[in-house]
């Protein structure tokens, strides 16, 4: 009888051991839907800084850090995107790459801007970009400074 008394023990026990694996398994859902919810949460908040009261110090650290942290990604993901030479659809969000017209997921035509140039300046003789405040050319040696003082002088001579 001792045998039938451990075997119904050891079933009881695994059928126990079974259900509490079970609910733990459950629970581990349940968490995991609520920390979904606390991101969609914090993310709504974030994208809607209208909704967020600004008198509590707290929430404005969160939403500094929220900012500085989504500037990074973006600044990471277009330096992967240079890197990988592609863009992004504005209309689908398939990277896409930089020389074609048209999106091949979804057809939208691609408009290329180029990025302005800052106000550069370049040796007269040579063409090579000049340091700023050089007098010298770096590349020719060309004495850039001249050509500006030369410049500035002939408007007043011809008056």
């Amino acid at each position: 009888m001792a045998w039938k008394d451990s075997f119904n023990n050891l079933a009881s026990k695994t059928k126990d051991l079974t259900e509490i694996t079970r609910i733990n398994l459950e629970i581990s859902s349940y968490e995991s839907k609520v920390k979904e919810s606390y991101e969609k949460l914090g993310q709504y908040l974030m994208e809607h800084p209208e909704l967020i009261s600004t008198q509590d110090e707290t929430v404005e650290v969160f939403r500094k850090e929220y900012e500085e942290y989504s500037e990074k990604i973006k600044t990471d993901k277009e330096k992967i995107r240079d890197i990988k030479n592609v863009d992004v659809c504005p209309n689908c969000g398939e990277e896409i790459a930089r020389d074609v017209q048209f999106c091949p997921k979804c057809g939208q035509q691609i408009v290329h801007v180029e990025p302005a140039e800052p106000d550069r300046k370049v040796c007269p003789k040579c063409g090579a970009d000049l340091a700023e405040g050089a007098v010298f050319c770096g590349s020719c040696g060309y004495k850039v400074v001249q050509d500006v003082v030369d410049q500035e002088q002939k408007p007043n001579e011809s008056q």
